[in-house]
């Protein structure tokens, strides 16, 4: 792949490219944890020529070389601990038969399996995603193999591709390529070279959520992977060779090449071996079907009473049931996965097994292709052994392969072990990592470190400079590896690894005050997004952050003091909990010693000052989980401010804020000194998931002076010292056309106040008698009344047709496991209904505890991926959840709704009903109920249990305009959730400024309508 610039590289640089995907990821934690296993271990199996277990003398006739260098054995002894085992099916590259299979096999040795230690299942389709946590009960592992095999199916992807083209090109058919033969050549090579392209992009999406599975994992100990798939083709430019061989058309695959996979199967084959993983895939025979063994009466006889006894996965000690399963369901999936491609070209895999056996050999595994030699593989994985040995490499050295053999004479004998050791994170976990903090799923780690774009020397370019602060204490004898990411226009992310120190290493400046400078010759474009990654290859620790551009008119030279801001004296650190309110404590990391005092902000006051280590302070939220700004300043002993930070609570997932940061210093304020000549304004935004800010505009005095399209948000305002009174604006206006805007008053009376919007927003829906909403009234029918005072409308309009953010709250408690499934459908049809406007949605799901399953993102397939991911388990926490819920909406701009499922139960004693109705009317969000409960329905909600239970739902939704839906169990919800999106369609937007704005607490609210019969719904009131 050419330099970004067209330079060439400097010595030691490696280039990667690949796509940059939206995806689950690990958990930050989790990718910084994660370490290669001992290089100075080997897991060994020793067999005899027929295979049979060698004896334990075997093992003492081994050579053992190191990049081929002979290496001593120090010792030689049994596995110690349990094994980790994985069970991972690949549902992207997998196909349904064999995905049946391997689960029916797999649940037929579940005690084999639990034998050698906790097995966990892990599902691969668009992203990674756990069936069964880590477990060790063998009847809990059968059933949710069982569960999986019902309800899971594998995409066989790779295949589809190729059916695609054949259908698009069968030489006799009505796709065919039509004019003279040059031009079918040259249209079926164009169908080729986009096949390729979208194999290659399956094939590397399958390898980097293996990628994923490693760098999630910190833990020693032996680790098994059973790779369950239908194998692929290494090379898919063979299939279309052969395809095209014996035509007239064979001159389509000329020069066709297949784009570059990242990372290629050695270098995951080498990852996998590195960080201990044994590799056992597994690859089913086709026609062995468990659905195709039963016949329609079978299945039904099987049924019984219309339910199966299977237990529920993440829980499996309780039997529980399932809901009714449809035999003609089961065999038309059986039918459909047993249907054959088109006919005319073959689309099967040409090699499907060699890449499955290299995976295999280089990490000491074996390809599994039957139940026997499953059974087989475990017998003899317990009678591996541990071999330990002394590397003789440095921490720092790239990985090594291994050899293990018999010496001479020691007779024919079979050695399986992995092929690579090493200590040092390789080059392809650290372009993933990069793109990882590039797309915001990964902590900065543990090394401080800043970056800075500054201008190059050719035209629109931009070159990168890298400074570890002098706190940051590194490893003398330890090279560094500096993984430089650029998050392209296209969405494809090019990295480049340097090494820095060590032998054939780029120096290290280091600068008078011990901060350490690397200056890289790499070039990007200004309109790359650019995150340098800093390793330190001895001892893995490491530390991210994104480029900082400079502001205009500073120019990097050779003295440090222009080459970076000073480094972040406190970093305010994030509460753990996703919701917090009453005492909360906050900590701070302080990163210079000069710091002696730490002053705590909360909402722009002062509330709290430490001058003690470790500079943490408790402050109040307060009964409800509101939004807050935290802000942290440190100061010297003198007095003068070192550095400060900020951070909001409580904030959901889809706000849309605007903040300017106020630039001056806690000094100025409080000497009253004028801000004047040029000033840095830097401007805090955050945009939704999903969404693209189109500008951020800033205005002093209302004349527009900058527009920024790219972070970071910075502007060197000049303010006149003879006229030094004014106000700044920042407006962001997302592509949608959302605005958010922020106002700050600078050198007058009111410095230190911001402009609060005063406008109040209804969203007011009206049905007739009988609930259906009401269209077409005009503003002179409506009336509203702030506390009884009528109030003129600045604005009015229909709100149908503007885009919303829907948070759906599914109870997923245990009690719910018959009815998940059939919830779950019905939702997705509504998520799917939103895909033709510029909506947005969550997931949240609730049992004991509420899980947040999707952040609000626009991405419909996200919501629906969150959806399914929902798993029964615990009590029905329903108070709780609305209240969590609800904070994922705080800070949302425009139009909103919440639509809550439950069965009914009321299991929350923990959380408060009171504490759920006041933040409702806080947040004023429509909330709507659907209850399905065969005894609530029957009865209208009058039995005495349920009596009280339902009295709240029906205040809580009177409040802020929703409305409570009463269904039985077995009810279609699609009824239901279409009338609910007509409401919302349906909806009117009132907005006023209060004829009297003074004075703070509940403002009451009611809105009358001009016309018979009519009845408006929206929220009760407000507060100030």
């Amino acid at each position: 792949m050419p330099p970004l610039s067209g330079h060439p590289l400097t010595a030691g640089a490696v280039v990667a490219r690949c796509a940059l995907a939206r995806r689950a990821g690990p958990p930050p934690a989790a990718a910084a944890e994660a370490r290669p296993a001992p290089p100075g271990e080997l897991l060994v199996e020793v067999a005899g020529e027929r295979g049979e277990p060698a004896g334990e003398d075997a093992l003492d006739g081994l050579e053992l070389t190191v990049d081929g260098r002979p290496v001593a054995v120090d010792d030689l002894g049994p596995v110690a601990g349990p094994w980790r085992v994985v069970l991972y099916f690949d549902l992207l590259l997998g196909d349904p038969v064999r995905l049946r299979a391997a689960a029916a096999e797999r649940a037929a040795r579940a005690a084999e399996l639990t034998a050698l230690g906790p097995v966990e299942i892990v599902l691969a389709g668009e992203t990674l995603r756990t069936s069964l946590p880590p477990s060790t009960t063998a009847p809990a592992v059968a059933e949710a193999l069982s569960w999986i095999g019902l309800r899971e199916t594998a995409e066989a992807a790779q295949r589809a591709v190729r059916e695609r083209f054949v259908e698009e090109s069968e030489l006799d058919g009505p796709g065919a390529p039509t004019g003279d033969r040059g031009t079918r050549i040259a249209e079926l090579g164009r169908r080729v070279r986009r096949a390729l392209a979208d194999e290659a992009a399956l094939l590397e999406a399958q390898r980097r959520l293996l990628l994923e599975l490693v760098a999630g994992d910190g833990g020693a100990g032996p680790k098994l992977l059973v790779l369950i798939t239908g194998g692929f083709d290494q090379d898919p430019l063979v299939y279309y060779r052969a395809a095209l061989g014996g035509t007239d058309l064979a001159g389509a695959v000329a020069g066709a090449e297949v784009p570059p996979i990242e990372p290629s199967l050695e270098e995951l084959g080498q990852i996998l071996s590195l960080y201990g993983w044994l590799v056992a895939p597994h690859r089913p025979a086709a026609a062995i079907d468990p659905l195709a063994r039963r016949t329609e009466e079978e299945i039904a006889a099987e049924r019984g009473e219309g339910v199966e006894t299977i237990s529920q996965p993440g829980s499996l000690d309780t039997p529980r049931t399932v809901g009714e399963i449809s035999a003609s369901k089961l065999l038309r999936r059986r039918k459909s996965a047993d249907e054959e491609g088109p006919g005319g070209l073959s689309a099967a895999l040409v090699e499907p097994e060699p890449p499955l056996r290299e995976l295999a050999r280089v990490t000491g595994g074996e390809l599994l292709t039957d139940a026997e030699g499953l059974g087989g593989f475990l017998t003899r994985l317990r009678g591996r052994r541990r071999l330990v040995f002394d590397t003789g490499l440095p921490g720092h050295a790239p990985p090594a392969r291994i050899q293990l053999r018999p010496a001479a004479g020691a007779g024919a004998l079979r050695v399986r072990t992995r092929q690579w050791v090493g200590s040092a994170t390789p080059d392809a976990l650290a372009a993933l990592r990069a793109e990882w903090l590039l797309d915001s799923a990964a902590d900065p780690g543990e090394l401080a470190v800043e970056a800075l774009l500054t201008e190059g020397d050719l035209g629109e370019t931009a070159k990168l400079l890298v400074r570890l602060p002098p706190e940051v204490a590194l490893d003398p004898e330890s090279a560094l590896r500096v993984s430089v990411g650029a998050g392209l226009e296209d969405g494809s992310v090019e990295v480049r690894h340097f090494r820095i120190g060590g032998p054939g290493g780029q120096e290290i400046e280091t600068a008078p005050d011990g901060a350490r400078r690397i200056d890289l010759p790499v070039f990007f474009p200004l309109a790359a997004t650019v995150v340098a990654v800093v390793e330190e290859l001895a001892t893995g620790r490491w530390g991210g952050a994104f480029a900082e551009e400079s502001l205009v008119g500073i120019v990097p030279t050779s003295d440090d003091s222009l080459f970076l801001p000073a480094p972040k004296a406190v970093h305010l650190m994030a509460p753990r909990e996703a919701m917090v309110m009453g005492p909360t404590t906050f900590e701070t990391v302080v990163s210079q010693h000069r710091v002696e005092r730490v002053e705590f902000f909360l909402d722009g006051e002062r509330v709290a000052s430490t001058s003690a280590p470790p500079f943490s302070a408790t402050l109040d939220l307060g009964r409800l989980p509101e939004s807050h700004e935290i802000e942290a300043v440190a100061y010297g002993g003198d007095g003068a401010e070192l550095g400060r930070d900020r951070l909001v609570v409580n904030e959901g997932t889809g706000s849309f804020r605007i903040r300017i940061v106020d630039p001056r210093t806690v000094a100025q304020r409080r000497g009253r000194q004028l801000l004047v000549g040029n000033v840095d304004l830097r401007v805090d935004v955050k945009v939704p998931r999903g969404a693209d800010l189109d500008r951020l505009e800033v205005y002093w005095r209302d004349r527009l002076v900058a527009t920024r399209y790219a972070p970071p948000y910075v502007h060197r305002l000049r303010i006149d010292p003879d006229d030094p009174k004014g106000f700044v604006r920042a407006v962001a206006v997302l592509e949608d056309g959302a605005l958010a805007e922020d106002v700050l008053f600078v050198n007058s009376p009111g410095s230190s106040e911001r402009v609060d919007v005063d406008l109040v927003e209804l969203y007011v829906v009206v049905t007739d008698r009988r609930g259906r909403p009401v269209r077409d009234l005009t503003r002179e029918q409506f009336t509203v009344l702030e506390e009884g005072r009528p109030q003129p409308l600045a604005n009015f309009g229909d709100a149908g047709d503007l885009p919303i953010t829907v948070g759906l709250v599914i109870d997923s408690s245990a009690s719910m496991f018959v009815k998940l499934p059939e919830v779950q459908a019905a939702a997705a049809r509504y998520i799917d209904g939103l895909t033709t406007r510029k909506d947005r949605a969550f997931v949240v799901g609730f049992g004991t505890e509420p899980r947040l399953a999707l952040d609000t993102t626009s991405d419909m397939g996200e919501a629906l991926q969150g959806l399914y991911r929902l798993e029964p388990d615990g009590r029905t926490a329903v108070w709780k959840a609305i209240v969590y819920s609800l904070v994922q909406l705080q800070g949302v701009v425009g139009k909103k709704a919440l639509i809550v499922y439950s069965d009914g139960a009321d299991e929350d004693p923990e959380f408060s009903y009171k504490t759920a109705l006041r933040f409702a009317q806080r947040v004023g969000v429509p909330v709507y109920f659907i209850i399905a409960n065969d005894e609530i329905h029957r009865t209208g909600g009058k039995s005495l249990n349920i009596r009280s239970f339902l009295g709240r739902l029906e205040h809580l939704t009177r409040q802020v305009g929703g409305r409570v839906f009463l269904t039985p169990v077995d009810a279609d919800l699609a009824g239901i959730y279409e009338e609910i999106d007509l409401e919302l369609r349906s909806q009117y937007l009132l907005g006023y400024y209060p004829t009297d704005p003074e004075g703070e607490g509940w403002r009451e609210i009611e809105v009358k309508v001009d016309q018979p019969g009519a009845r408006p719904r929206t929220i009760s009131g407000y507060y100030r």
